[in-house]
């Protein structure tokens, strides 16, 4: 077996807690884009219903101007969350056939948006959760230290060493 620790959070073998991780968070960010856009689709039926505002209960919690601006936000969020499970996916593919370059590329960008994550978080009151940063730095510590090992193995694996 290569160098280094293989198993994420203590127990789990790293590759199977890998590909956990990179399902939960696509189908996640697939049920947030689908969630928003949905939401976007019931604020512009509601609007429609109600000459350009939403009701609620008979009073109006929105005006034509609010409409516009919350379904701006929504389909920008469902946008981001869509490009996000696109690239969750890319990061699964490569994990699932092995490619050591592609996740290599995955989990360094990854790492760069959580870093990004955490500066807009300090940056900003109420940007975000501390708890939900630390997590992102820990899982992308986890796809780091997994690009490591590949990296390992594979090398191990041209070598004729190899016992994976």
């Amino acid at each position: 077996m290569s160098e280094g620790k293989r198993h994420c959070l203590c127990c789990v073998d790293l590759r199977r807690g890998i590909i956990a991780l990179l399902v939960l968070e696509f189908i996640v960010t697939v049920a947030a884009a689908v969630l928003l856009a949905l939401g976007v689709a019931g604020i512009k039926v509601n609007a429609a219903a109600n000459n350009g505002n939403v009701v609620d209960n008979g009073k109006v919690v929105a005006g034509k101007d609010d409409v516009t601006e919350v379904t701006t936000y929504a389909l920008v969020g469902a946008a981001i969350y869509g490009a996000q499970a696109a690239w969750t996916l890319f990061g699964l593919i490569t994990v699932l056939k092995r490619k050591v370059h592609g996740f290599s590329i995955f989990a360094k960008v990854t790492a760069v948006f959580t870093l990004l994550n955490i500066v807009s978080l300090a940056l900003t009151p109420n940007g975000g959760s501390i708890a939900g940063a630390l997590l992102s730095a820990y899982v992308s510590y986890v796809f780091l230290r997994y690009a490591k090992t590949m990296r390992i193995d594979e090398q191990h694996q041209k070598l004729g060493q190899s016992d994976v």
